[in-house]
């Protein structure tokens, strides 16, 4: 037997297969991976392009259901990345990064060359 799964054949059944990743994920999270098996980050990959594949504007309400599947597994993606927040607007002058030497020159003749 093949370790490959089907293609989903409705939007509804590629949104069940993300919800249950998404839901794989935080349960081994949770529990850790030797409780729970992590789930396998190729088999959601796909799910994408099968969105692609299945959409219809006559599917709109289960499209947006979609998408929110997919976008709990990109929320899930970059929890487990551990990537930084956005630079925070707040931040101190002092972090912002220095203009380049020849913005900085334009910026202090008023954009005027002599």
């Amino acid at each position: 037997p093949s370790s490959i799964p089907s293609p989903p054949a409705t939007l509804q059944e590629v949104s069940e297969r993300a919800q249950a990743w998404v839901h794989s994920a935080r349960e081994s999270s949770k529990h850790g991976p030797s409780v729970v098996t992590p789930p396998r980050w190729s088999s959601v990959t796909p799910l994408l392009s099968w969105v692609q594949h299945l959409a219809s504007l006559d599917a709109l309400p289960t499209l947006v259901q979609v998408m929110e599947s997919l976008l709990a597994i990109y929320d899930e993606a970059y929890i487990r990345a551990a990537l930084p927040h956005l630079p925070d607007h707040t931040r101190p002058q002092s972090m912002t990064p220095a203009p380049p030497k020849a913005a900085a020159s334009e910026l202090s003749s008023g954009g005027h060359h002599a």
